[in-house]
């Protein structure tokens, strides 16, 4: 009777630690919503990579431009209520002007909308990395789009970012 009453203390005081650890479930996991896939992941990261070209004898690489090389954009779910958000703009040389903005969007009433902003520049140099925490309310999907320019003499090359929507519940 002994064994039973340990066994069945066990198995509770398990349900009990895998439930507190748990990751709550999203009510939208799943969906689309205006291009960004709806999950319960801990984190979620997007890159403009180099694409390819198919052409009628080659495949051949095509870059964003002459000087911006990609861009890349992540969020991460610190627990808590807490997101950290990060991103970089990548240069193929060093450029006169290499910006990255990270906007944190948060689904709302069927839309994205704006929550925080965090750009940063850097002058003469090749990249720019940045990430930021923020505190946000639960109960809602986040994520990130991230804005990636490069300036060289009066050339201006640009590309966008977005990663997939994590829910902070």
């Amino acid at each position: 009777m002994r064994k039973r009453i340990i066994s069945f203390l066990m198995i509770i005081f398990t349900l009990l630690i895998s439930s507190v650890n748990g990751i709550a479930a999203g009510p939208l996991d799943g969906q689309i919503i205006d291009g960004s896939l709806l999950t319960s992941e801990n984190s979620a990261r997007d890159e403009q990579p180099l694409t390819v070209q198919t052409g009628l004898n080659n495949h051949s690489i095509v870059p964003y431009g002459t000087y911006l090389s990609n861009g890349a954009s992540e969020i991460t779910n610190q627990g808590g209520g807490l997101v950290y958000v990060s991103g970089s703009t990548y240069c193929y040389s060093v450029s006169d002007k290499v910006q990255i903005t990270l906007y944190l969007e948060r689904l709302s009433n069927g839309g994205w909308s704006t929550y925080k902003t965090h750009s940063r520049t850097a002058y003469n140099d090749y990249v720019i990395s940045t990430g930021l925490g923020f505190a946000v309310p639960k109960g809602y999907y986040y994520r990130v789009r991230g804005a990636h320019i490069v300036t060289k003499g009066s050339t201006v090359e640009s590309c966008t970012t977005c990663t997939s929507a994590i829910y902070i519940g």
